[in-house]
């Protein structure tokens, strides 16, 4: 299975178009607050582990619903290219935006390899975990401020 890569969204559209394929600004947005509420239930599973084999299996679920989510926001008929369709005034939010995407991606890509060699220390990586999830967290704050641009 192929996942996209963390350097280009991915080529399908999100699955929250509107008939003919016309995205609806209030689909994209449901389709985001859902995304969002998945990716807060992962890293709430992911700050209650225990183990390193299930921090490990926690870290490789986020990264792979993370690229998918990131893919599909970045998708010209997903949450950002709908708000650059409608102005130029979020560009440069947006462009800081998919840059912390590549950044957030790569140093959950770098906990998950740490997660997977042995002895990885399971504290250390907890706590860099937290603060990944706290990074996410606040840019998923500043996303649903530009939500409202949509409304």
């Amino acid at each position: 299975m192929t996942t996209p890569s963390a350097t280009q969204p991915s080529s399908q559209p999100s699955p929250h178009l509107a008939a003919g394929g016309a995205p609806q600004a209030s689909q994209v947005t449901r389709a985001l607050d859902e995304d969002h509420g998945r990716l807060q239930e992962l890293t709430a599973m992911l700050a209650s582990v225990q183990d390193r084999d299930a921090l490990t299996e926690a870290l490789e679920d986020l990264a792979h619903t993370l690229r998918d989510h990131f893919a599909h926001e970045e998708h010209a008929k997903g949450f950002y290219g709908i708000l650059t369709a409608r102005g130029p005034e979020h560009q440069a939010e947006i462009a800081r935006l998919v840059a912390e995407h590549r950044e957030l991606l790569r140093d959950l890509q770098h906990l998950v390899s740490q997660a997977q060699e042995r002895p990885a220390p399971t504290q250390a990586l907890g706590r860099e975990a937290a603060a990944l999830t706290a990074r996410l967290h606040d840019h998923e704050q500043r996303e649903m401020k530009l939500v409202q641009a949509l409304a």
